[in-house]
């Protein structure tokens, strides 16, 4: 099993302020909105079409990539604050 001590400098994002990972937190947020927005978009505003299901494929990724990113900085914000930074 790795040292607790190791485990959390690995995942506190390299050592980076408090305030950095959480505008990265932020901005993978807004990311995440725009997706969802974006599938909300092509479902209720685009006929049924092939660009329906386009746009909301792109928004599908956006939303993933962006809840990913998101959920590592909020680890990191997490493990950042549990090594009393």
């Amino acid at each position: 099993m790795p040292d607790k001590r190791k485990l959390l400098t690995l995942l506190s994002a390299r050592n980076l302020p408090d305030h950095v990972i959480f505008q990265r937190f932020v901005c993978a947020v807004f990311i995440f909105a725009c997706g969802a927005l974006l599938i909300f978009y092509a479902e209720s505003k685009i006929e049924p079409s092939l660009r329906q299901e386009i746009i909301a494929l792109v928004g599908l990724i956006l939303a993933c990539a962006g809840g990913a990113y998101a959920f590592i900085h909020y680890l990191a914000l997490i493990f950042s604050r549990l090594r009393g930074k």
